[in-house]
């Protein structure tokens, strides 16, 4: 496990561990009353078009937030995963998903990047973290399984916490992640997001919301399908101190090395070229159908990384001329 390996791993593993905290505090369940109020949304639950709310106030959907977060994995991926993860879920497609097709019953992911997210007034946050986790709707106390996907940003999107925000008196109250969206899908039937004639302009469009589906979904098959391994860290010995009692398991996510070529042609003689950078071969998704469970996943044909191991792995936008 390289220093900045271990590095990523204590920041998401503090990260989580502060958040779940600070949702208890005062101020945290007052954050979650003011992002119901500006949403208009407890949580949305969306079953097959139809819209509907669960019974919770603040306090409540604070305290399931933070409870979840104490039973939740912490996922730090690596930036060369992140930018996979990207390329891949563009071409996803969002799809209905049973509980053994979860990476874990919950989880808490720091992106190493900002993932953008455009609310309905055109305001860009930029997307930090994802955490899910299932649970009951408490409308369907003999209904299956939901799983909850809450999204936090660095940023505010409406005014009134922006100006709280400002106020020195208010900003140290404040945690650095803040909840940005929330969506409650119901497992094993088919998925989509809220549509923008539901909640208010404070949330993020429906493209937006579908982006994130999308990338939380691409994340799952790859832990799934192995395309990535999850080694366990424990943190340094400082960091290990200092969360003393808790006995940090984080799981750090990086690429499965396929064999890599150098993209120098190889053999005795050949032209040798230094590149500066790694590349993919294109990889896509499939539909594979699983008779065990009578049901079809995509799956991810993973690519071929080329290029020198100590490069950056690079992604370029592949553009189709058309002409006649």
């Amino acid at each position: 496990m390289t220093q900045s390996h271990r590095q990523r791993a204590e920041e998401a593993y503090d990260l989580h561990q502060s958040l779940a905290r600070w949702m208890r505090t005062d101020t945290g369940t007052d954050y979650i009353n003011h992002f119901q109020r500006v949403t208009r949304r407890g949580v949305a639950m969306v079953h097959r078009s139809a819209v509907r709310r669960r019974a919770v106030g603040g306090d409540g959907m604070a305290s399931a937030i933070a409870s979840a977060l104490d039973l939740s994995e912490t996922y730090a991926v690596d930036p060369d995963v992140y930018t996979m993860l990207r390329h891949a879920s563009v071409t996803r497609n969002i799809e209905p998903w049973e509980a053994e097709d979860l990476p874990s019953r919950g989880g808490f992911v720091w992106l190493p990047e900002p993932f953008p997210f455009l609310d309905r007034r055109g305001v860009v946050c930029d997307v930090r973290a994802l955490q899910w986790f299932t649970g009951a709707n408490e409308e369907w106390t003999d209904g299956p399984e939901w799983i909850f996907l809450a999204t936090y940003s660095d940023c505010f999107t409406d005014a009134e916490t922006r100006e709280l925000y400002r106020d020195p008196a208010n900003s140290s109250r404040f945690h650095r992640l803040l909840l940005l969206d929330f969506q409650g899908l119901m497992l094993g039937e088919p998925w989509d997001v809220v549509g923008e004639d539901v909640g208010t302009d404070a949330m993020g469009t429906v493209e937006s919301q579908r982006d994130l589906l999308k990338l939380w979904q691409s994340f799952g098959a790859f832990v799934q399908q192995r395309v990535v391994t999850t080694a366990r860290e424990s943190g340094s010995r400082p960091f290990r101190r200092r969360h003393a009692g808790r006995q940090p398991d984080i799981r750090v996510v990086q690429l499965r090395r396929r064999s890599t070529g150098t993209g120098d042609g190889g053999g005795p003689g050949a032209h040798t070229v230094e590149h500066d950078h790694r590349w993919m071969v294109s990889g896509h998704w499939r539909n594979q159908w699983y008779p065990s469970r009578s049901a079809h996943r995509q799956i991810w044909v993973q690519p071929f990384v080329k290029g020198p191991e100590d490069k950056p792995l690079v992604v370029r936008p592949h553009v189709n001329l058309v002409a006649r």
